[in-house]
């Protein structure tokens, strides 16, 4: 995110030349992020298999790398390092500590088991459930708590689990000039088939409305 500042009046990030980035240039970013931490969590889960790191020296590879994955989401969709508060870094502990715990349940055993093609497509889902962090993040940014929200993109609750293609479309609310809220449309991302839990939610969100 270099040479891009967030300005928490636009809810945006913007250049030196006064350029927007713009929502779909910003979710292009993130889910750019997700396709590196996909690769670089297979590369640790197959190092096993291939004898270069032992199942406790991988676990500890894994942990490091999906928490630094959910700390730039988050940082990411909350405007950078300079608008993070305690209430942001616990929000991202608490998602970390509950993915940490399937990552030991259902990986790490595993792990001398699974082939590689299994690892990977495993480590895909924990790649993309980072993206609930982004929009955590984007939540806050405008001024208003996650929870606020009936779901999260990604947040597993769904047919398709974590690999939810979906996003929350935030758009301003204002009376008389003053922002007052928000409303929020879930968006069907990309040119794939959506399940039936995800159009669901694109039919209950048209808009959900938040408001200060």
């Amino acid at each position: 995110m270099a040479n891009w500042l967030w300005d928490a009046k636009i809810f945006d990030y913007v250049d030196g030349d006064g350029n927007v980035m713009g929502r779909n240039e910003l979710t292009t970013r993130s889910r750019k992020m997700v396709t590196s931490a996909t690769d670089a969590l297979g590369d640790i889960g197959a190092s096993v298999g291939s004898g270069s790191r032992t199942v406790s020296a991988a676990r500890l590879a894994l942990r490091e790398e999906l928490k630094n994955e959910y700390i730039r989401q988050y940082m990411m969709g909350r405007g950078g390092r300079p608008f993070m508060t305690s209430a942001d870094w616990g929000s991202i502990g608490g998602s970390l500590a509950e993915q940490f715990k399937y990552l030991e349940r259902n990986v790490i055993p595993y792990l001398e088991t699974m082939s590689e093609a299994q690892i990977r497509n495993r480590m895909s889902m924990y790649a993309n459930s980072s993206r609930e962090a982004f929009f955590r993040g984007q939540s806050r940014a405008r001024g208003f708590e996650p929870s606020q929200l009936p779901y999260m993109p990604a947040d597993g609750d769904t047919i398709c689990l974590t690999k939810c293609n979906c996003e929350w479309d935030f758009s301003e609310v204002r009376d008389e000039g003053e922002l007052v809220g928000f409303d929020a449309y879930w968006r069907l991302g990309g040119s794939v088939q959506h399940c039936d839990s995800c159009l669901g939610r694109a039919a209950e969100s048209s808009p959900f409305q938040i408001r200060y």
